[in-house]
């Protein structure tokens, strides 16, 4: 377990923000320079996504990675507002990283104006300049070679794969290629190479996540012992873990760190040629002092909060008459709002791609069973029920009667309020005031 996680821990630096391998070689001075400014934008870019983090914008950190998990980055992300951003000190130690990036900045501008007058000044050949070099020898002889924890590498690469990404319906599906070519200067090639590590970086740092934070739930679960056989390499060579599994790992963490989830859905009724909206009802899920599991409770008091934004859907046929909203909060807490979430993720692919297609309904089934075969079994045969409960209950895209999950991140309870109250133009009804009111 320890070995696997030891394997992709890989100590950062800036150069973990540039799409090379450390091996890579600069052939000229030209090139050289160009990569200068390249590290310069890139730079500027960092800075401005580490601001944003401390002024608790987790919203604009909702990255898009293909078949990766969205519930691994938002709950990743809502992890490091916890850690940075709720007390003086830690908030105070994330504005003085930010101010070493942007001594970093001042450093990389005056070798940038040195080598500009050189190169202009340079008339024949000049070793220090023109000669063949390893970027990782290049970059630590001109002094730039800062070390980067892991927490603001993935806050970066978060924001660059939500800035520069296409959304459908508020959820991201795709990269803007030409979009980042404009804003770096770069090639389209690079900025596919860039998109590229920085989706396999995402993902490797995500999942190292999961598995250290299901070393911090109590043993009987069960998660420790599966997951280095669960951890896998999917398309695009981007670590994976399966949907439910994670789910399962996340939820109870997040009630074991009492971090509340904002569970929002949609009331759609189904036409020929599109979805009619109706009303938005969302429940704040979050401990109380006279309850060690999640309830229910009112939003006044939690405001300031950040939390884990659940969002979906409930379809109703056309022409059929649309339940009140607190038959349809009655209907969602006779199940439970988490037990719908993971139904969600039980019947989403459990891997999705080519590469592990084999295993896209039942990740257990290839595993070795060796001495932790009650435990496999008891999680593999905990899959299957929930899956069939997605079924038959509505949680799934052919029955969306129940609930639906479109999409998983992280926010302020108050930014997603306000929000959902300025972007919808029907009723928007908090769960807890309608059955209490």
């Amino acid at each position: 377990m320890n070995k696997l996680i030891d394997i992709h821990d890989e100590e950062h630096n800036i150069l973990s923000l540039l799409p090379y391998s450390v091996c890579a070689q600069l052939i000229s001075k030209n090139q050289k320079l160009a990569d200068l400014y390249f590290m310069k934008s890139i730079i500027d870019f960092s800075i401005n996504a580490l601001e944003l983090f401390l002024a608790g914008k987790l919203m604009l950190f909702d990255a898009q990675v293909g078949e990766n998990l969205c519930q691994i980055r938002a709950y990743k992300i809502l992890n490091l507002a916890q850690k940075w951003l709720c007390s003086p000190i830690p908030k105070n130690q994330f504005s003085q990283e930010i101010e070493l990036f942007r001594k970093h900045k001042e450093h990389l501008e005056h070798i940038i104006f040195e080598w500009e007058n050189t190169i202009k000044h340079s008339k024949t050949y000049n070793k220090s300049l023109d000669s063949k070099e390893n970027i990782g020898d290049f970059f630590a002889r001109q002094k730039l070679l800062i070390p980067l924890q892991d927490d603001f590498i993935f806050i970066i690469v978060c924001y660059f794969l939500s800035h520069f990404n296409i959304r459908e319906n508020q959820i991201p599906v795709a990269i803007n290629l030409e979009y980042i070519s404009r804003e770096f200067h770069i090639s389209k090639y690079r900025s596919k190479r860039l998109t590229h590590k920085y989706q396999q970086l995402i993902c490797t740092l995500g999942c190292n996540f999961i598995i250290k934070i299901a070393h911090e739930l109590p043993e009987r679960y069960g998660f420790v012992n599966m997951l280095p056989t669960l951890y896998k390499t999917a398309d695009e060579d981007r670590a994976v873990l399966p949907c439910y599994t994670v789910s399962e790992i996340i939820l109870y963490h997040s009630i074991k760190e009492q971090l509340p989830i904002l569970f929002v859905t949609h009331q759609l009724t189904e036409q020929k040629k599109h979805l009619q909206p109706h009303k938005v009802i969302y429940f704040l899920l979050a401990k109380t002092q006279n309850n060690n599991e999640f309830s229910l409770v009112p939003t006044k008091n939690f405001l300031l909060d950040y939390c884990m934004v659940v969002s979906g859907e409930v379809h109703y046929k056309e022409n059929s008459s649309i339940e009140s909203p607190q038959e349809y909060i009655n209907r969602v807490l006779w199940q439970t709002p988490l037990k719908l979430i993971l139904a969600n993720t039980a019947s989403h692919p459990q891997y999705s791609g080519k590469k592990l297609e084999a295993l896209r309904d039942n990740p257990f089934q290839c595993m070795e069973l060796g001495h932790d075969v009650e435990n496999i079994k008891m999680h593999e045969h905990n899959l299957i029920n929930m899956q069939q409960f997605a079924l038959t209950s509505g949680c799934t895209k052919q029955n969306p009667s129940l609930f639906f999950l479109r999409h998983i991140y992280s926010s302020s309870i108050q930014e997603e309020i306000s929000q959902l109250e300025k972007n919808y133009t029907g009723p928007v009804l908090e769960a807890y005031q309608v059955i209490n009111s």
